[in-house]
């Protein structure tokens, strides 16, 4: 699997570079209803930090069943009935996921489907997962990030970068959370050799 290999990789470049700590994490796909991650232990494992989201369209097995959930999500965009059952499921799915795994973040929550977000923020703050700001599909929200700041969660800012030259590019995601009005020192990764970055 490349990740053993990324692992070693990143266990080289730390005894080589002494003055800085390289660090491997994943972004996994919350890909059932009970909240598990298409993920399995052993590579969970490996890593130094796990990440995850609901990523629309993504396949795991049972595929029946992930495919109705994603069909469901899709299908809550034209109907409010089917939109209030999908939200409880994918609220419910985001919750589980918190409290089974050892979490740094859940990532754009909101962004691939509808959710509760209130209770999303209470679990992330019972949890002590941080709640991602992304810069490409604007979730959080500027209201989303207000109820969550005013709740006292904790944030982590994203790129959500598919391509290298897209990494730290957070201009959006830095406007919503100027407009929001939280304080930075909630943000776990906006600060750079002790300077606020905005």
């Amino acid at each position: 699997n490349d990740i053993f290999k990324m692992r070693e990789e990143v266990d080289m470049l730390n005894k080589v570079y002494k003055d800085i700590e390289v660090k491997l994490g994943l972004e996994a796909n919350i890909s059932m209803t009970d909240g598990s991650l298409d993920v399995d232990s052993e590579i969970i494992q490996s890593l130094d930090y796990l990440m995850a989201g609901y990523h629309f369209g993504t396949v795991d097995r049972p595929i029946l069943t992930s495919a109705k959930i994603h069909f469901y999500n899709y299908l809550s965009e034209h109907s409010n009935s089917i939109e209030r059952r999908v939200r409880l499921i994918n609220t419910k799915a985001f919750i589980r996921s918190m409290e089974h795994y050892d979490l740094l973040a859940v990532t754009h929550p909101g962004a691939k489907g509808p959710l509760f977000m209130d209770e999303v923020i209470k679990a992330a703050i019972d949890n002590d997962v941080l709640l991602e700001i992304n810069n490409k599909h604007g979730h959080l929200t500027t209201d989303e990030i207000r109820l969550a700041g005013s709740m006292g969660a904790d944030f982590i800012v994203g790129s959500d970068a598919h391509r290298p030259e897209d990494v730290g590019i957070v201009a959006s995601a830095i406007e919503r959370i100027e407009k929001s009005g939280i304080d930075a020192e909630c943000i776990y990764n906006m600060t750079y050799l002790g300077k606020e970055v905005f």
